[in-house]
């Protein structure tokens, strides 16, 4: 008399999404959710929350316009050559030969724009 062979249960939405993800398979776990229907409710909210297409959040608020600083830039690029500067404007703020040095020179002062730092090769 021989045993009959059990068979598997089939895995549930979750189980097999999860499975997909820990093969690296990360699309067709994707396309499993999406096209699941009313089943994909049943998947916790981490896993749809992940495999849910990316949103960007639209950032308003920009700095300055640093068109100023980029003149300065192009025209005394060459007299600072090796030296960390900083910028306001088309006026600059402080110059040294390391960004630690620079900023030390920087710290405390208030600007109505802040400067733009950079190491000019």
């Amino acid at each position: 008399m021989s045993i009959p062979e059990k068979k598997p249960e089939p895995l549930s939405l979750e189980e097999e999404i999860r499975a997909l993800v820990e093969e690296g398979r990360i699309y067709e776990a994707t396309k499993l959710l999406e096209n699941a229907g009313d089943r994909a409710s049943t998947v916790d909210p981490g896993v749809r929350e992940i495999l849910s297409p990316p949103r960007f959040k639209r950032v308003d608020k920009r700095d300055f316009d640093r068109t100023p600083e980029f003149n300065w830039f192009r025209a005394n690029w060459d007299t600072y050559r090796g030296k960390w500067v900083a910028v306001s404007g088309e006026n600059l703020v402080a110059c040294e030969d390391t960004l630690k040095k620079l900023l030390a020179k920087l710290d405390g002062r208030k600007f109505e724009r802040e400067p733009l730092l950079h190491h000019i090769l």
